[in-house]
């Protein structure tokens, strides 16, 4: 069993390393629980840090889909908290006080945990203090007779008014002296702060990694939800989107290999069917009925595909057809059922195709030329042109003409997305790579 952590600014990672062994990404942000999930298959995820300004916030449908694949997720300290509070109720666990002050509604705010910190280059370096800290360590003061609880509560009030990314104790001291709190009642509690470890996001962290921890020395059974995921067609849009990205998560030798099977596309299709097939059989997917709008898109992409494009040819290869008038019409729901399968079992989809590959003995083939093709591009300058330079047109015509024999999509973007590639940009970034590789190797010859 394994753990994915999410960690961003509440805990340095190589801290956090001396406590738990475990899959590190930086702060979630939306598709990351979904993407760790069904392309890592951890045993558990920790979510400590995410983001929630520049990228959308993980999202609680993924987490709860995490939880239905039987993940076992686990929040505290900042977003975690955040999210496990909401969520403690379907089997998210939360830890530590912060997660305790969300669930009792103590505080309510997100900026309670939001603080500005540096790019992952700085490992996440934080540069303002949060609010949770603030708070908490004022209340231990308290407790500790460093301040009285008056003054604390005025504190409290002088740090909330601050906007978060500029809040931090040298901030709250320069506000409470405009506010002409006496400097001999700040200087016990300076003192107090001094000599006390604080910093409750911290200590919450640490709290996560060892219950992390407990729950993989303890080898649990998956986890089992008391609810039923609800697959709605906003989630199956989600997690299309999302598995179309390309980042870290990615296993890029498994795309690499994919990639070698998209620049056939006739093979790739039929090797998709072929695993859609298998995920249909094996999981009990059934698929929904397709929408009347997407029926009759698919009725236009089989008349397209099939050089159908007026009443002539139509009745000239239904008369090919038997004279079976209906046949158009059973193919196109077929194909708009394959789609529909198709966003169903997105996470699975392309482990399925590399299973086809492999029982058919084309895997090892395919992942041999990827290598070379990887090894050759390291060293080739250049990238990739944008769509509708004149570069971009060349590879186009290179592909479709001279490799295929046919002629470029009426429809690129519908060819893109039956390819499982995010967009035009993606497909250019595949062929250019072909194109260098091709180069490289004429030029090894050459010599």
């Amino acid at each position: 069993m394994r753990a994915v952590v999410f960690l961003g600014p509440s805990l340095r990672r190589d801290e956090a390393e001396t406590i738990l062994r475990a899959d590190y990404r930086g702060p979630a942000a939306q598709g990351d629980v979904f993407r760790a999930t069904s392309l890592l298959r951890p045993g558990v995820i920790a979510i400590v840090d995410g983001t929630f300004r520049d990228m959308p916030a993980v999202w609680h449908k993924e987490i709860l889909w995490a939880l239905a694949q039987g993940v076992h997720v686990v929040g505290g300290a900042s977003m975690g908290a955040l999210r496990a509070a909401e969520l403690h109720a379907f089997g998210m666990e939360g830890v530590g006080r912060v997660f305790e002050a969300y669930r009792d509604g103590v505080v309510e705010d997100d900026d309670e945990v939001a603080v500005l910190h540096g790019p992952a280059e700085t490992g996440y370096l934080p540069l303002s203090d949060a609010m949770i800290d603030i708070r908490m360590a004022l209340a231990d003061a308290v407790a500790a007779g460093a301040i009285g609880p008056a003054a604390a509560r005025r504190l409290t009030d002088l740090a909330k008014a601050q906007h978060y990314p500029e809040r931090s104790y040298a901030a709250l001291w320069r506000e409470a002296a405009k506010a002409g709190l006496a400097e001999a009642e700040l200087a016990p509690l300076r003192a107090w702060l001094a000599a006390s470890a604080h910093g409750q996001k911290r200590s919450d962290a640490l709290a996560v990694l060892e219950r992390t921890a407990a729950i993989l020395a303890d080898r649990p059974r998956p986890f089992v939800p008391a609810f039923r995921f609800e697959p709605t067609s906003l989630w199956q849009d989600a997690i299309v989107a999302a598995s179309l990205r390309r980042d870290a998560l990615a296993d890029d030798e498994r795309e690499r290999v994919l990639d070698e099977l998209r620049l056939q596309p006739d093979r790739w299709r039929e090797v998709r069917t072929a695993a859609l097939a298998i995920l249909a059989a094996g999981h009990g997917h059934d698929p929904l009925s397709p929408s009347r709008s997407a029926v009759d898109e698919a009725r236009r992409t089989l008349r397209l595909d099939l050089g159908l494009t007026d009443r002539k040819r139509l009745d000239a290869w239904s008369e090919d057809a038997s004279k079976d008038g209906g046949l158009l019409d059973r193919l196109a729901e077929q194909e708009a059922r394959l789609d529909q399968l198709a966003r169903q079992v997105a996470p699975f989809l392309p482990a399925a195709m590399l299973d086809v590959l492999h029982r058919r003995g084309d895997f090892s083939r395919l992942r041999r030329r990827a290598l070379e093709k990887a090894a050759a591009l390291r060293a080739h300058e250049g990238a990739a042109p944008c769509p509708g330079d004149p570069a971009a047109v060349a590879l186009l015509l290179r592909h479709f003409e001279d490799d295929l024999a046919g002629d470029v999509p009426d429809d690129l973007s519908a060819y893109v997305r039956d390819l499982g590639l995010a967009d035009e940009q993606a497909l250019l970034a595949l062929l250019f790579a072909e194109y260098a590789f091709r180069e490289a190797a004429a030029g090894s010859q050459a010599r």
